[in-house]
């Protein structure tokens, strides 16, 4: 009885082959992107999940909330936090941070820019059990002058040679805020370990890991474990079995107030510590999609509403297809009239004709499912990089990808054939075998309901992309009140003081080089950026706001305007900030909006002098100039 209805359904697909063509082609359309949107969502949803022992790792991220500045959310935290929880609350077995930068390595007469280097604690990879290929987890990093390599980084710097035991030095140390104690020391580091390389859905991005107790850190440890507001790690906390992350978080606000009150002390701003901090526990498969409000993470941070609103256009799409499917097979219920009064009369039951409709359906389903799965196959690169994501398609392993398409493509054939089957299997006989016969003259309310419905999220999918569309045109043609074009940056954080200064002087003399300009920071970074509190003399009010280091050179290489007094000069000393000595009568820069946050407009900012305490550093500074306010964060 199925090979009939095989044969029946095939008899009919030739004989109505402009019908069949457009079922087919519409379904294979709705079902590529219903593949990708399923693609997709299981990419988004597997970050971190490949990693094993992680059911009681956690995130520690941070709110600070200063007087009059928004609250700062941020992925990162200082170290001193971590460091508290491990050893105040029973609840927190481990503690572990990672501090990502940038290094120049060494091996043999080769010299190698690491962008992806991660300081981390010597436990590092006991708590995140990242997959070894050669080397013991437990040890890899207890020596300090050590380092463990991926695999690819391995290959980069000792090509197919065995790099266990190799040695990779460092151009020099680097050292905390480029002071006097970089001396240009180059380190040595043994590798001791090789894992696999990092895959694009997980929050960590390193290539190089060195344990912070290194002198290749420049003693960066022994600098911020006591900052508590030196932003500038991630860290990670495992809790004991039972513990509880809510009670966790209950115990943080008496240790804040205990260990910050010194701290506190200092900045006159706020009492307790715990008005200044806000912890938060992330569990670390959730980082990805649960910790969206912290963009400052490792890697981009993905969106619930993202993936919902994906999967949601996907399904939109599959029913307007359906639905398109319902609407043509009702249509030409006359043509099939009398096929079915004459089926019936040679003793066809109403079951029999329902399951051969049911079964025509499913089969343009599955035919269209063959159709979108070659042609999401072809494009599959194309969308990876649109979307700068490595989704892989393999029919021929990924079973669970394979079930979950075979039946989203049978249940819209189900769904798209159920109705039709039920309609036509009742037709009566005599009326089916009138010459003009068939019950079905008039279009019935569903068959109008769903062409309502098709036209309604047509117009509106259309309607949302139109909107996309003049978003993102808006943000990528936004004044956003400085220049990035023409624009090369040099980004790294081993050079040091001098040999930055060296190195810029080096680029004016360069006749294709019309500005240069040192920054701490970079527009569209993600780096959580400094503050500093600033009163004006005479006011009892502390304002905070975001402080940028730079150079003199900085607005003339973005072109920043100045609305009122000057810009800095290199000829002027009190233009500089020092990290040797007092900065007690410096001269800095402020924008209109932190001239309005002083209380200013931009001609009565000009001349003033300012109390600014930033990382400790108390001093007295004047305001020479207001430049205009520029938008270094786009769009969002």
């Amino acid at each position: 009885m199925l090979r009939h209805y095989f044969m029946m359904a095939a008899r009919s697909f030739v004989r109505h082959k402009l019908y069949s063509f457009i079922n087919i082609l519409g379904l294979s359309v709705a079902l590529t992107c219903v593949i990708f949107v399923v693609l997709f969502a299981r990419y988004q949803l597997s970050y971190d999940k490949w990693l094993p022992g992680t059911e009681n790792l956690y995130r520690v991220e941070s709110t600070l909330r200063m007087p009059g500045k928004a609250p700062l959310d941020s992925a990162s935290g200082s170290y001193p936090v971590g460091i508290a929880m491990r050893d105040q609350i029973p609840g927190v077995s481990a503690m572990t941070h990672i501090a990502t930068g940038t290094l120049t390595l060494i091996q043999a007469d080769r010299q190698f820019l690491e962008s992806k280097a991660d300081f981390v604690d010597p436990n590092f990879f006991t708590l995140i059990r990242l997959p070894f290929v050669a080397g013991d987890p437990g040890s890899a990093l207890r020596q300090p002058e050590s380092v463990v390599l991926t695999e690819s980084a391995a290959k980069r710097y000792f090509g197919n040679a065995d790099p266990m035991g190799r040695t990779l030095t460092t151009a020099f140390e680097a050292c905390p805020n480029n002071g006097p104690a970089c001396a240009g020391k180059s380190v040595l580091l043994r590798v001791t370990g090789v894992v696999r390389d990092l895959p694009q859905n997980s929050q960590l991005t390193g290539s190089v890991f060195i344990p912070s107790t290194s002198q290749a850190d420049g003693d960066v440890l022994s600098v911020v474990s006591h900052l508590w507001f030196y932003m500038d790690a991630y860290t990670y906390v495992t809790l004991a079995p039972g513990a509880k992350p809510a009670a966790i978080l209950a115990a943080m606000p008496a240790i804040l107030d205990q260990d910050m009150a010194g701290v506190m002390r200092q900045t006159g701003v706020l009492s307790r510590g715990s008005q200044a901090y806000a912890i938060h526990l992330t569990p670390f498969t959730e980082v990805h999609l649960g910790s969206s409000r912290w963009p400052d993470g490792m890697t981009p941070p993905g969106s619930w509403e993202t993936v919902f609103g994906a999967m949601i256009i996907g399904l939109l799409i599959l029913l307007v297809a359906c639905f398109n499917f319902i609407n043509l097979a009702t249509a030409r219920a006359t043509l099939r009239a009398r096929e079915i009064g004459l089926r019936k009369t040679l003793g066809g039951t109403r079951r029999q004709l329902t399951v051969q409709f049911l079964v025509e359906a499913l089969l343009l389903a599955l035919l269209s499912l063959a159709c979108a799965a070659a042609v999401a196959e072809i494009l599959l690169p194309a969308f990876n990089g649109f979307l700068q994501q490595s989704m892989v398609l393999d029919y021929m392993k990924d079973w669970r990808l394979d079930l979950t398409i075979i039946g989203i493509a049978v249940a819209a054939g189900l769904i798209s054939g159920i109705y039709p089957a039920l309609v036509l299997s009742k037709l009566r006989p005599v009326a089916a075998l009138q010459a003009h016969g068939g019950p079905l003259k008039r279009p019935g309310g569903l068959r109008d309901l769903l062409v309502l419905m098709q036209f309604a999220v047509s117009i509106g999918l259309g309607i949302a992309a139109l909107v996309v569309f003049r978003q993102v045109d808006y943000a990528r043609n936004l004044n956003l009140g400085f220049n990035r074009h023409n624009i090369v940056v040099i980004q790294g954080n081993d050079l040091g003081g001098q040999r930055e200064e060296a190195l810029a002087e080096a680029l004016r003399a360069n006749p294709g080089v019309s500005q240069v300009g040192l920054s701490a920071f970079l527009p569209f970074g993600t780096d959580a950026p400094l503050t500093a509190r600033i009163q004006v003399p005479g006011q009892s009010s502390v304002m905070t706001l975001d402080l940028l280091p730079i150079d003199p050179g900085y607005p003339q290489v973005y072109g920043i305007a100045l609305l009122a007094g000057r810009m800095l000069s290199i000829a002027r000393g009190d233009d500089r900030f020092s990290n040797t000595n007092s900065n007690t009568g410096r001269d800095i820069l402020v924008n209109a909006a932190g001239a309005r946050r002083l209380g200013f407009t931009p001609r009565q900012a000009v001349g003033q002098s300012v109390v600014l305490n930033a990382i400790g550093d108390h001093v007295r500074v004047h305001i020479v100039g207001v430049m205009a306010d520029a938008n270094t964060q786009g769009a969002r």
